[in-house]
This record gives structure tokens, C-alpha cells and sequence, in this order.
């Protein structure tokens, strides 16, 4: 590959320009303009000293004039090409006529950027550097002992393009032996492959008709990546004399920038393009779209309950699941078709140049039984299942993130009505998907505007009716709706990534406010029960952030007590019970929610290390009139007192549920009949 050379000895011609005076002053240097076509415009004084003539003597005069025998038209030939390229940089070294002196060899930078019309040059004498480096010429034996010692690889050719020298390190590039590179061989000779001795020729060809330096990389037998760098070496009558070019091994760097483009633009773990990547193709291709008028469709897909099996199988077979379906869904879609991952178990795929909603459905089928294929993974035979969301690209003016919204919106709706399902997006779910992305905006500010709230449910010693602890529950102080539960927004909270900042806040507030109860009041075995959520309790982060949170409020341990829902650890047994260990050893209780809603229950209760247990309030809330119910309960509580667990019952309404809870010896519970959910204020002012 050439390039030219736009590498600058001297700087930009930004901080030149601001020295004009410095440079009128300093005879080596002289700063000149000229038009494209190379006619001088401007000079500036120094170049009295350097060319022998006056400035205004040169105005108008082709730079061409300057140069020796050819050297003028290799010199306006490469800055003509500079204006051309808009270039900047080094274009040489050229031999000057000058008036009055012996004529000066010149090292040329030009700045071709800044207009169409005006092009910058630096002349620089480098006579007295030519003299010195002829000298070091002469030097052979000192100068191979040198190169010799230094691992780049330099070689001389002359203009014939025979080798007249190389260094020790050029060796190993061409695999060639050092007696046979002594011989003076042509490029076919050195053992450089076919292409390479193409572009070496093209390279030393255009430095002796042009004397610009040029730039090349080329491939060795063995696969390596060379650098190289041609530069003509001139004669005192102003031709390419002998050409030097300087290679280096770039093998290394070049692997690593290949890696860093791949980590950029491909997903570490499955090799698909990454969200980024596939964007910006699906933005390319819709902007192909409104050119050719063809059809594209975007399928986004979710596996149904990975995180489930991601928390039972461990995240090594989660991983390997996720690879798995990666290459299924390669292979069940056309070449030129884009499948992409955008993080978690979500993938997209890109259909382009389409017939219609029948070919799209038909590819879908395909992605479909790809995915339900038996596997195994971790020694188990998995059937993996997918919510599948279509969208078709509505007109020129779709973009790729509005393509991929709407194909989101139908993969959400094809969750919500049972999984493992495809939908078609259409004008109501756009609604949705507008709707939903206004409700999470609105989630966002509140969040930023403080309008979320901790309030708190009493908890009561059923047989001293007496307040004994309080749970935590967060509400939404909505400007306009007033007051909102928890339930109307969790699950939009865990739709867009807000679920852990919430849950981490409701921790940290409430553990702040009943800290500076307690340490005004003596209260004797008062309980903080707080929610703990699936995601927060998968986050490694979770127990370095309770213990936290305790330092930092001053709460004593044995007060927090972290409410675990029982479907949540039933799903994910061997992970869960690691992370309860974590926090038990902080001081920290556990209770498990919603317990008996599960279906296994009791070997829940075997494994995992807890302190309570909480009734739910599915079988409290018939327990008066529902004998199922009363023996659910009473088989609750005596397996909680022969386990010596705490069990509380919740959602108690009336008195009858009150004293049947009391008969059977449950002595802790909280509901609506014993008090409402209670602003932090109002909490303190009528019960502690």
C-alpha cells in the first residue's frame, strides 16, 4: 500500500507562520507561497541568503526555475501534487541553483491544507547535512557495525534497483542468507515474495523519478507485517543517486490494533457484532434503502428465563449456552444478513433486500427451531426458548435506532403475552413503546427531583400490640398523581436498568432514618425488614454495599433484616445460598418472603442459612374461613418453631384473621388492619 509521505520534520505550519520573523532573520530557512500550479506569490526575506536573489525577483517565476537540471521539475512536479492531495508534510530534497554561492541542497516541507489556492513551503538548507551523511558514507564498515547493533532493517539500492547494502536485521525479513545478499542481487533475488517485490518496485521507481520519499507495508513469506520507508539519496548534480529504505517489523503493534478493532467492534464472547457495530451497518443499509427501494426487517430476540438457568448452571454454562445460540443463529440466516448481540441474552438480526412479510417470516421459523434445538450444556440436555419482536422499516426516513426500538417494543409484547412467541410490530405498540419511554423518562426526573419516598409498615407483637420493627416500602410523590406504590413502577424500574439504584437508595434512607430513631429511643428487639430484589441479590456488589451502608449510618447489624423473595432463591439455590452466607457474616438477618408460594419450600429451608420466615398473605387472607388455609398456617408456624425461625405473618385485615393467627401461635405480623404504610414522620410521631 503507498502512501504519501505527510510526515513533518519541522512542524505544522501554524506555529512557522506565527515565527516569520525568526525565520527572515535565519538565512538556512526561507518561507515561500506559491499558486497551485507552482508560481511563486511570496518569499520571505531570508531567502536572499539562501537563493542569491532578492524576493521581489522571484515573484512570479515558476518554482521549476529554482531547481538543477531536473531537480526543478521533480520539485514543482511534488508540490503540484501536494496541492492537488490538499497534503501536508516532507516532499524531499532538491538541489537549488543559487546566484552568487555554490548551489544548496534543500529539504522542502509543504502545507497544502489550509486553502485551494495557496500553497505554504518551508525551503530548509541541509547542504552542511548532506556533506556530513556523504562522510558517513564513506565510513562502510563503521556504518554496518552500527546498523549491526540497532534492529530496524536498512538496505541501499541504486537506481537499477540492485542491492548495494544491507543491514544484519534485513536477513530474517527475506529469509535469505548473508553471502547471497553480498552478491548484489536484483529485487526477484532477496527472497521477497511476489508482492512484496511489487510494491518494493513501485516504491523505489517513483523515489527516483520523483525523489518524494514514499511509504509502503509489505508481507514476508511467513506472514510477518513490514513497515518500510524509501528515501532518495541525491547526487551533486541533483539526481537519485541511491535509494536507502529503513523496514521494520510492525507485526506485533498491528495484531494489537486488530485486537482493539475487534474488541470495538465485535462482542468478546460470541464474536457477533456488537451493538455499536450493528447499528451503524443498519444505519448504512437504510441509507442504501432510500436509494434502491428495497425491504429490510429487524427480528430482536430474547431467550425466555436465561437468567434462571445462567444462576443454576453458573455463568461459565451461561456463557457457553449464549456462544451456542450465537452460531445458530448465524448459520440459520443468509450471508450478507447481520446478527448482532446487544448485550445480555439479546441478539438482533438484520434482514436486507426482503420480497416481503412471508420471506421474513419464513427466516423467522428458521431463527426459531435454531434456538429450540436441543443442547447440552454443563452435562444437562437444554431446550432453549425465545421472545422473538419483528419490525419492518417504514420509509427512507427510518433510522437504525427507531428500527430497533419497534422491533423491542414487539419482543416486550411477545414476553408479556406468555414467551416463546413472535410479534409483528404495529401502530399500537408504537403507542406502548412511547408510552413506556415517557413513563421511564418521567421515572428518571423523579428520581433526579427526589420525588422518591420511603415509607414505612409497622410490624406488631401480635400478643403486646406493640410496635417491634417496620418494613420498608418506596412510593413514588408523583406531582400530578400524587402518591404512587411500588408496584405500579418496579417493573418499569427493572426494564430500564433503575431497579439496583432504587433498591440501593430504599437500603440506604431507610437504614439512615431508623439509625437516628434508635439513637434517641431504647427499643428492645426492633426489626428494619427491607427488600432485597433478584437483580441486587445476583450483584456481586451487594454485600460490600450493605456493609457500607452500615458503617456509614451507624446502624447495628442485628437491627437490618433482608427480605429474600422465595421464587427468587428457589431459581437460583446455589448462588443465592453463597450470597446469604456473605451477608449473615456482616450481622445481618434474613427472612424469606412470600414463603409457601414456591414449590419447594422445604428443601429451601435445608439449604439455606435464614433467620425468619413471612407468612404470605395469599394464606392469611382466608384463614378465617378456609380450613386449607388455617393448616397451611399452623403447618408454617410449627416448622418455624421446630427450626427456631422467626415467622411473621403479613397482610392481616380483620380481627377474625388476628385471633386465629393468635391460636395457632403466630406472634408477629403486619397489615392493613393493624396499621397503614406511615410517612417517616408520621411513623415516629404515633409509635415510637
Amino acid at each position: 500500500m503507498m502512501t504519501f509521505d505527510n510526515t513533518s520534520r519541522l512542524g505544522p505550519m501554524e506555529p512557522l507562520g506565527m515565527r516569520k520573523h525568526d525565520v527572515r532573520r535565519d538565512g538556512s530557512v526561507a518561507l515561500m507561497s506559491v499558486t497551485a500550479d507552482g508560481t511563486i506569490e511570496y518569499v520571505s526575506d531570508s531567502a536572499r541568503e539562501l537563493l542569491g536573489k532578492a524576493p521581489l525577483d522571484l515573484v512570479g517565476v515558476s518554482l521549476g526555475a529554482l531547481g538543477k537540471k531536473q531537480q526543478g521539475n521533480i520539485l514543482l512536479h511534488a508540490v503540484t501534487r501536494a496541492a492537488d492531495q490538499g497534503a501536508t508534510g516532507d516532499v524531499g530534497r532538491f538541489w537549488i541553483s543559487s546566484s552568487g554561492r555554490a548551489d544548496a541542497l534543500v529539504e522542502v516541507f509543504v502545507d497544502a491544507s489550509r486553502t485551494e489556492r495557496d500553497v505554504q513551503l518551508v525551503l530548509r538548507d541541509v547542504t552542511g547535512e548532506y556533506i556530513d551523511e556523504q562522510r558517513l558514507r564513506g565510513l562502510s564498515d563503521e556504518f554496518q557495525h552500527v546498523l549491526g547493533a540497532v534492529e530496524m532493517a536498512v538496505t541501499r539500492w541504486t537506481p537499477a534497483m540492485e542491492l548495494e547494502f544491507h543491514s544484519p536485521a534485513f536477513e530474517p525479513l527475506v529469509m535469505g542468507t548473508h553471502d547471497l545478499l553480498l552478491t548484489g542481487p536484483g529485487l526477484e533475488d532477496v527472497g521477497l515474495t511476489e508482492s512484496a517485490q511489487r510494491l518494493w518496485r513501485e516504491a523505489l521507481r517513483s523515489v527516483v523519478d520523483s525523489g518524494v520519499p514514499m511509504e509502503f507495508d509489505w508481507e514476508t513469506d511467513d506472514f510477518r507485517h513490514i513497515h518500510s520507508r524509501a528515501i532518495g539519496e541525491f547526487s551533486a548534480d541533483g539526481f537519485v543517486s541511491s535509494i536507502l529504505v529503513v523496514s521494520h517489523d510492525v507485526t506485533q503493534e498491528r495484531e494489537r490494533y486488530e485486537e482493539l478493532t475487534r474488541r470495538a467492534l465485535y462482542d468478546p464472547l460470541t464474536g457477533l457484532a456488537n451493538r455499536a457495530t450493528a447499528i451503524a451497518y443498519i444505519e448504512r443499509s437504510l441509507g442504501r434503502r432510500g436509494r434502491s427501494g428495497t425491504s429490510e426487517a429487524a427480528i430482536f430476540i430474547d431467550l425466555d428465563r436465561f437468567k434462571a438457568m445462567n444462576d443454576s448452571l453458573g455463568h461459565a454454562a451461561g456463557d457457553e449456552l449464549l456462544v451456542t445460540v450465537a452460531k445458530r443463529l448465524t448459520a440459520a440466516v443468509r450471508p450478507h444478513d447481520v446478527v448482532g448481540r446487544l448485550g445480555g441474552d439479546e441478539f438482533v438480526v438484520y434482514l436486507e433486500q426482503m420480497g416481503g412479510i412471508e420471506q421474513v417470516l419464513l427466516i423467522v421459523d428458521r431463527l426459531r427451531k435454531a434456538i429450540s434445538e436441543p443442547l447440552v450444556i454443563a452435562g444437562r440436555e437444554l431446550r432453549v426458548k425465545a421472545s422473538l419482536g419483528v419490525a419492518f422499516a417504514a420509509d427512507r426516513h427510518e433510522t437504525a435506532e427507531n428500527l430497533l426500538s419497534k422491533a423491542d417494543a414487539a419482543m416486550y409484547k411477545a414476553k408479556g403475552t406468555g414467551r416463546d412467541r413472535v410479534e409483528l410490530y404495529d401502530e399500537e405498540l408504537r403507542l406502548r413503546a412511547e408510552q413506556r419511554m415517557r413513563n421511564e423518562q418521567a421515572l428518571r426526573r423523579a428520581m433526579q427531583n427526589g420525588e422518591m419516598e420511603v415509607h414505612f409498615l409497622p410490624e406488631f407483637d401480635l400478643v403486646e400490640n406493640r410496635v417491634v420493627g417496620a418494613e420498608a416500602l418506596l412510593r413514588w410523590q408523583h406531582p400530578e398523581r400524587g402518591l404512587i406504590p411500588a408496584a405500579e413502577f418496579i417493573g418499569l424500574a427493572e426494564e430500564s436498568g433503575l431497579l439496583i439504584h432504587l433498591g440501593t437508595e430504599v437500603l440506604r434512607r431507610s437504614c439512615e432514618l431508623v439509625a437516628s430513631w434508635l439513637r434517641t429511643r431504647t427499643l428492645d428487639d426492633f426489626t428494619l425488614r427491607v427488600n432485597i430484589s433478584p437483580r441486587q441479590l445476583a450483584q456481586p456488589t451487594l454485600v460490600p454495599v450493605v456493609e457500607e451502608i452500615l458503617a456509614t449510618t451507624m446502624l447495628d447489624p442485628a437491627v437490618l433484616c433482608l427480605e429474600l423473595a422465595e421464587a427468587t432463591l428457589t431459581s437460583s439455590i446455589e448462588e443465592s445460598v453463597k450470597q446469604v452466607e456473605r451477608l449473615r457474616e456482616l450481622g445481618v438477618k434474613i427472612s424469606v418472603d412470600d414463603f409457601g408460594t414456591a414449590a419447594s419450600s422445604l428443601a429451601l429451608l435445608k439449604q439455606l442459612p435464614v433467620d425468619m420466615l413471612k407468612i404470605d398473605m395469599s394464606f392469611v387472607r382466608n384463614i378465617d374461613t378456609d380450613p386449607r388455609d388455617e393448616a397451611i398456617v399452623a403447618a408454617i408456624v410449627t416448622l418455624g418453631r421446630a427450626l427456631d425461625l422467626q415467622v411473621v405473618a403479613e397482610g392481616i385485615d380483620s380481627e377474625d384473621q388476628l385471633e386465629v393467627l393468635l391460636e395457632l401461635g403466630c406472634v408477629r405480623g403486619q397489615g392493613y388492619g393493624l396499621s397503614t404504610v406511615l410517612r417517616p414522620n408520621e411513623f415516629l410521631r404515633r409509635w415510637m
